[in-house]
């Protein structure tokens, strides 16, 4: 298996930055509507980039004019014209580019501040645009988008230090519900979304260090379950849904640091 696995495979590095940044994250999204995958990369105390492929390589295409402290980034379509823009999440502010016609211009900036380490685009309401969940150290947040304006709508009664967040409609009711991961030997949770508002419906009886978290169907069952990621030689764990309950069903058997 491992031989087929090494022709099928090239681990060879096809590409390289030349500048040499502290990244914190990254992610894919097709910019300019060529086809092809461009990369937006979030710094600490240095410029967001992006790399345009062009010719089967990454070129820097964009730098920000704000120096700031990047700790996760996000494409999504805010003002529904049909292209990508981007969010960088961040301390102390957290900021929306505005994608116009290849030309990103800042266009938003939480007027909070916070520490931020997660974002994720997602309707929350069901209106057709794009939402930005903001995972903190302290509470979190969502600002809903009212045409194009992102509005604090939503901020969360407990203050956890949350390092991962993820949409997905875990009770089966056509709307996006949130779990955040959180760091700290604190609990992870989940906020059903009622009708455009998110309450807690979930709290894991474990209190680790999470850093991230994903949602997928492992059984097959047509629902969506919980895998978490915990780092300082925590074990990972999966969390089966059960008409939408969360159930702990799996644990590594060795310890690691995801």
């Amino acid at each position: 298996m491992f031989a087929s696995a090494e022709v099928l495979f090239d681990w060879n590095v096809v590409w390289s930055s030349p500048e040499s940044d502290w990244t914190s994250a990254t992610a894919w999204g097709d910019m300019d509507g060529d086809g092809d995958l461009d990369l937006a990369v979030a710094n600490i105390y240095q410029p967001t980039q992006i790399y345009r492929a062009e010719n089967e390589t990454l070129n820097l295409f964009w730098s920000s004019a704000e120096v700031g402290n990047g700790q996760d980034i996000a494409w999504g379509d805010m003002d529904d014209d049909g292209d990508l823009d981007l969010a960088v999440g961040g301390v102390p502010v957290n900021l929306v580019y505005e994608n116009r016609e290849g030309e990103f211009v800042l266009d938003w900036s939480s007027t909070e501040s916070a520490t931020t380490r997660a974002i994720a685009w997602g309707d929350v309401d069901g209106d057709g645009d794009l939402d930005l969940a903001v995972g903190n150290a302290g509470i979190n947040q969502l600002y809903k988008n009212n045409g194009g304006a992102l509005t604090l709508a939503w901020s969360s009664a407990e203050a956890d230090n949350t390092f991962s967040l993820a949409w997905g409609d875990v009770d089966r009711d056509n709307d996006l519900d949130l779990v955040v991961g959180n760091y700290g030997l604190t609990a992870n949770r989940l906020y059903l979304n009622n009708s455009g508002t998110l309450a807690l419906s979930w709290s894991s009886a474990e209190e680790e260090d999470t850093t991230s978290v994903a949602w997928g169907d492992i059984d097959g069952d047509s629902d969506l379950d919980l895998a978490v990621g915990n780092y300082n030689a925590q074990p990972n764990r999966l969390y089966l849904n059960t008409e939408g309950n969360l159930d702990l069903a799996w644990t590594t058997t060795l310890a690691d640091t995801t």
